[in-house]
């Protein structure tokens, strides 16, 4: 079996959680009885497209080398185990996606070529075919799996993301042999929604990273707050890379807008990349602080974390992030959209002497846990920051709309005579 990481996404390797310099691909081959040596295709593209236009950022990509790592030790333990895989030996081969789609297509076609030739044969059946590898690992994100797993789909090749969490993926019509390690965005937005529901924020703002992850998250968590009568004052999109049309002029417009809104809670549903320019724009303009509540994709990113004054943006960032996949302790398994029986622990991230630090403060596996003691709120007597547009009406008063918003209303007394016990009742116009 053939086993690609997040860079490519073949109809039979599958996704594992290694990346390098960017994106990889992991194959894995497996043979009975027979022990094929291992032979690692690692490429290591050592340039990062750069957030700033006309700059090339040479960073090594430090996470998806320890993602590479642990990828071979898991393989080498099911080799080295006479109770995993008795009687197979897996081989496995690493390919770098640079986060690039045409760069993920590559490995992605090598591996549907025909068993022992170089080329993909073209057919309207594909029962007896039989690809170069069995299963693949990978790639991370949503977006290039969204590319790889329609071919993987129609090869029936198994492939398995660790990371990619769009809800689109759940699609069985359109990705019928495409499973994950991570629950689905569906699964996480609605726990963000029933966190802003949990502290009365009813006035907030939401954005999303301009890709596949953060357009479909935004999306659902915008439906589901709907639903729940929560009302986006500010909603918008943020870009992976500055660009001629989205300059740092329009990033700082957008926090210009999202300041005007008077909303103090901010629900980011974006990549670390887009998260990034944000927050950085965000302190370099001496913007106040906010209740930020973080996608699990830069929730505990180091690459994050280590921005400089971040904890002046406000000293709560509370987080979802991936419950870490066990086999000893819980049974693991798929639903019919493939996706895990996982859920999320949320994280409050607190700086004491300019050092930060992660505590579990709860999750969201069937329904919300959280306790709200262990928070330490920004605000200077440690009181639960208000987000609302309007407050709430007294008994004898019923709410009129103003604007387009039900959350934002004028309180009016009842006429002589009448008397409203439910102040949520709306003036009928």
């Amino acid at each position: 079996m053939k086993v690609s990481n997040r860079a490519s996404r073949k109809r039979n390797p599958m996704w594992s959680s290694a990346t390098m310099a960017a994106d990889q691909l992991h194959v894995i081959r497996s043979h009975r009885s027979l022990r094929i040596p291992d032979t690692f295709d690692w490429e290591f593209p050592m340039l990062r497209v750069s957030a700033h236009p006309g700059q090339r950022d040479l960073r090594f990509y430090a996470p998806g080398f320890v993602l590479a790592l642990a990828m071979r030790f898991a393989i080498e333990e099911i080799n080295n185990s006479t109770s995993l895989l008795p009687g197979v030996q897996l081989g496995y081969e690493i390919y770098n996606t640079c986060f690039e789609p045409l760069v993920t297509m590559q490995p992605t076609m090598l591996f549907l070529t025909r068993r022992n030739s170089t080329g993909v044969d073209v057919t309207c059946n594909y029962t007896d075919y039989e690809t170069r590898v069995i299963a693949v690992v990978g790639p991370m994100s949503s977006e290039l799996c969204i590319y790889t797993a329609k071919l993987f789909g129609l090869f029936m090749v198994p492939q398995v993301s660790y990371a990619a969490s769009s809800n689109s993926l759940s699609d069985r019509v359109l990705f019928p042999s495409f499973y994950r390690t991570i629950p689905s965005d569906k699964h996480q937005t609605e726990g963000l929604v029933e966190v802003v529901h949990l502290f009365k924020w009813n006035w907030i703002a939401a954005i999303g990273s301009d890709d596949a992850y953060g357009q479909q998250g935004l999306a659902l968590f915008s439906t589901l707050a709907s639903s729940q009568d929560i009302c986006i004052a500010f909603e918008g999109t943020i870009p992976n890379i500055l660009t001629e049309s989205f300059s740092l002029v329009s990033l700082h417009e957008t926090i210009k807008q999202i300041n005007y809104s008077l909303a103090n809670v901010i629900v980011l549903f974006s990549g670390e990349r887009a998260a990034k320019l944000l927050l950085e724009e965000w302190i370099r303009i001496g913007a106040g602080p906010k209740v930020w509540l973080a996608s699990e994709d830069w929730a505990t990113s180091t690459t994050i974390s280590s921005i400089p004054g971040l904890q002046r943006i406000g000293t709560l960032l509370e987080k979802m992030k991936k419950v870490q996949f066990q086999l000893d302790n819980k049974s693991f398994y798929y639903d019919d959209h493939g996706n895990p029986n996982t859920g999320y622990s949320i994280v409050l991230w607190t700086w004491r002497n300019e050092t930060l630090y992660y505590s579990t403060i709860g999750n969201y596996m069937q329904g919300l846990h959280l306790d709200k003691g262990g928070i330490q709120w920004h605000t200077a007597d440690n009181e639960v920051p208000a987000s609302v547009c309007s407050d709430k009406c007294s008994q004898g008063q019923v709410k009129r709309v103003k604007g387009f918003h039900s959350c934002c209303y004028d309180c009016v007394d009842c006429e002589a005579g009448f008397f409203q016990n439910d102040s949520g009742k709306y003036l009928e116009s």
